[in-house]
């Protein structure tokens, strides 16, 4: 009945939280920069990243000349969130600039259409934002034109692809760069540029710079990069920064999302406002979402918040339907027995594959792909396991693609019809000689053994510093040892959730799993796997475990 293996971290001290940062790769010699990071002294001068000074100068150059700048980024919550913080400093210089986002239908990345629209535009001074780093024929292009193309971007460098006539390439990740940390979003790297000029230039108040921080959180949070380092600060800060945000577009949609401003969490933006604002390039484009971000006219921001969170609503209900669908295609071929589970139909939004996947690769624990049929192409996108680095595989298969990109989880690839087959065999071939069949039973890591009567809600508040949550610093999951039930109960409209009254007023919840309410019993005692909540009703705070497996 265990869903399961739990595989123990090493126990180095009775410390808990101590324990926590070592099984993070936290040294605890910086554990207090850890926890309370400070706002300056802990960050890097932007000014040191690889390229970064160079292309503060030739912004400032274009200012002072009242140069028109071109600003292109990616669709997603990422490359609209940077894109919104350096169109918000542009406005606060009084920059002219034009704007182009693709449409999904264009395809990813920087292209030749979009640099038209700039020599159109008259523009001298081209931004790429969360996209570029294999721009080689655009940045050509760029250059023959007499454009200075800025790159500011954080995917991994293809070294035949790379846009070496760009005038700046800012990429922690390509082989030139000496600072330490290199896994920023988008976002964080252009909210770094505009932090960079500011400490050059004193172009804006330090105050209005720190105001941006709200969609730097945004970014790097929904874009799912490590929450450690840099990251940390600009998502701890950032996540202040939210809960007052002066950003008219994210007020009115806490509203109409339901958000109270003072309990946003990573949780929030991971969950509500990220899928809002990821939205709009899933199913429309992506428009609505950057211009809620900038809009200062009320009625609007509200006719925007509106549109997104009907598109939201409408995202959910084609996305329950297409991984209903995929489902019944992997189960009517018996692709589970692969792998890598690798499916394709015309029926697939090509904004929904990665989120298809996702649900894939939960369900069943394999590196997954997902194609929608565009006429003769197919369009995809690919999520992978823990340890399988599907980007480096799709590296290996890149004689059957068009293009493709990412990172070790995630990434996005495009080839022929008529290719499927050849690059299908290729592919599961590759991944019956590379993946071990222990890698395809799902694991969790067990932060901590706690005994139930040490799980208090101040025990709780203690632990909350080690927010924000997220990839590279997720959530404690404790083993909670030989806890008693008093009382169980099924939940929810589907009664698919469980629901237990334990020992010591203890509550806990476990979402989607009532497989287990038959063989539970009241006085049993039981092992659960899961975090750490406080439950609060009426003024009233209790503990709660939110669990996510269960051994008898």
């Amino acid at each position: 009945m265990q869903k399961y293996i739990w595989n123990y971290c090493k126990k180095t001290t009775d410390d808990v939280i101590d324990q926590i940062l070592v099984n993070r790769a936290v040294d605890l010699r910086d554990k207090e920069s850890f926890l309370n990071p400070d706002f300056f002294a802990d960050q890097v001068d932007p000014r040191k990243i690889f390229d970064m000074k160079k292309g503060i100068v030739r912004f400032y150059e274009s200012y002072k000349k009242n140069e028109k700048i071109g600003v292109f980024a990616d669709y997603d919550a990422d490359g609209i969130s940077a894109a919104a913080i350096l169109v918000k400093a542009l406005e606060y210089l009084n920059i002219a600039y034009a704007i182009y986002i693709p449409s999904r239908e264009e395809g990813y990345g920087l292209s030749q259409t979009a640099i038209d629209y700039f020599i159109e535009h008259k523009c001298s001074l081209v931004f790429s934002l969360d996209t570029g780093t294999t721009a080689k024929k655009e940045a050509e292009k760029c250059r023959r034109n007499n454009i200075d193309l800025i790159i500011i971007d954080h995917h991994i460098v293809q070294k035949d692809l790379f846009p070496d006539s760009a005038y700046a390439i800012i990429n922690p990740k390509q082989k030139n760069e000496k600072t330490k940390f290199k896994e920023y979003s988008a976002g964080g790297l252009v909210w770094k540029f505009i932090y960079g000029l500011h400490l050059q230039y004193k172009l804006f108040p330090q105050n209005t710079v720190k105001w941006w921080l709200d969609l730097a959180a945004i970014s790097t949070i929904s874009d799912i990069v490590p929450l450690v380092g840099e990251n940390r600060i600009i998502a701890k800060y950032g996540l202040k920064v939210l809960q007052k945000t002066c950003n008219l577009g994210l007020r009115k949609l806490y509203i109409i999302a339901s958000i109270i401003p003072e309990n946003i969490s990573a949780y929030t933006i991971g969950f509500q406002i990220g899928p809002r604002l990821n939205a709009s390039g899933r199913i429309h484009h992506a428009n609505d979402s950057f211009y809620l971000l900038i809009e200062n006219d009320s009625s609007k921001v509200k006719l925007l918040a509106e549109k997104i969170n009907q598109t939201n609503t409408k995202r959910q209900d084609l996305l329950q339907k297409s991984i209903i669908l995929a489902i019944k295609l992997i189960e009517k071929d018996n692709l589970d027995k692969f792998k890598i589970i690798v499916i394709k139909h015309a029926t697939f939004l090509e904004g929904l594959n990665g989120l298809i996947a996702s649900a894939i690769v939960e369900k069943y624990h394999r590196p997954t792909i997902v194609l929608s049929e565009k006429q003769d192409v197919l369009i995809g996108s690919a999520r992978s396991i823990k340890d399988f680095d599907i980007e480096k595989t799709l590296e290996k298969s890149k004689k059957y693609l068009l293009r493709f990109g990412g990172h070790k989880l995630a990434a996005g690839l495009s080839l022929v019809d008529k290719n499927f087959a050849k690059f299908k065999k290729f592919i599961e071939e590759y991944t019956q000689k590379n993946i071990n069949d222990s890698d395809l039973i799902p694991k969790i890591n067990i932060d901590y053994t706690l005994d139930p009567k040490n799980i208090t809600v101040p025990f709780i508040k203690i632990l909350n510093s080690l927010e924000p949550h997220g990839f590279g610093n997720p959530k404690p999951i404790f083993e909670i040892k030989n806890i008693r039930i008093i009382e169980k109960r099924l939940v929810g409209k589907k009664s698919d959730h469980l629901s237990l009254y334990l020992e010591n007023n203890i509550k806990a919840i476990g979402f989607g799993l009532s497989e287990f309410y038959d063989s539970l019993h009241a006085k049993n005692k039981i092992s659960i796997a899961g975090t750490l909540n406080i439950d609060e009703w009426n003024n009233i705070q209790k503990v709660q475990i939110k669990i996510i497996d269960i051994k008898y």
